[in-house]
């Protein structure tokens, strides 16, 4: 629980650094796999007529402070022959949402 004058407790801050380095640790004894089958990362088209479909996307940042969830559950896609743009209020998520699809 947050102290009430906004900072986090060394115990808190041990806490949620602990949890983000087993996250972490995770994901990364994830990514280092070997030999990991084709049906894992291959995937059809809903859509033959798009050029590429983002479904579900999230980005998050894990710092000592929590996780941040940038973008959540994003979907959509990209139709060929068009032009897409992504729009909103300023600090939403656009640029991390590009980044991440790039």
């Amino acid at each position: 629980m947050a102290r009430d004058d906004g900072y986090l407790s060394a115990k808190e801050s041990r806490r949620i650094s602990k949890e983000n380095k087993k996250i972490t640790s995770k994901l990364e004894k994830q990514r280092k796999r070997r030999n990991v089958p084709e049906s894992e990362y291959l995937t059809k088209m809903r859509d033959e007529n798009n050029t590429v479909e983002f479904e579900d996307l999230h980005t998050y940042f894990y710092t000592d402070a929590g996780t941040v969830k940038s973008v959540d559950s994003v979907t959509f896609d990209v139709p060929m022959g068009k032009t897409v743009g992504v729009v909103g209020e300023s600090v939403c998520g656009k640029s991390v949402t590009s980044l991440s699809l790039m």
